[in-house]
């Protein structure tokens, strides 16, 4: 009786040890990320990001800020998703500021590409909205003598 209480114990103590290990194994998501893969991050900011609309189907006007950052220089240009021209290009640029007036009825991603390689650096999208206004709370009609 003795052997088979320690053969259980021995087999709970390997598992929990195989567990660990694949435990400590995994990607830490609150680790600090390395100083190459921070340096090679861009960031594609719009300004405001969404649009409130009454119905669906309404267009939306619109001055938009997009914000362009990167540590490294590019030759870059920033594409509406649902065209295949460039709404705006540079060359060997870290940082864009630039200013959109839209007309829209549905949402909006930009991306910027950078032109020498063609590959995407950064996305961001101009959401639309529908407004649905809050239940309110119906009345009770509980006169003053309910206290």
């Amino acid at each position: 009786m003795k052997k088979l209480g320690f053969t259980i114990q021995l087999l709970v103590l390997c598992s929990l040890t195989g567990v660990s290990k694949a435990y400590a194994e995994q990607e830490n998501p609150w680790q600090a990320k390395s100083i190459e893969s921070a340096e090679n991050e861009a960031s594609l900011t719009i300004t405001p990001s969404i649009c409130v609309v009454k119905a669906k189907g309404e267009l939306c006007q619109q001055i938009l800020t997009v914000l362009f950052q990167n540590n490294k220089r590019h030759n870059i240009c920033i594409y509406n998703v649902q065209n295949a021209e460039p709404l705006w290009c540079d060359r060997e640029v870290n940082m864009v500021s630039l200013k959109l007036d839209v007309k829209t009825s549905s949402s909006i991603t930009l991306i910027a590409k950078d032109s020498n390689h063609n590959t995407i650096l950064a996305t961001s999208t101009f959401r639309l909205s529908t407004f649905k206004p809050a239940e309110t709370r119906k009345r009770r009609n509980y006169g003053i003598g309910i206290l």
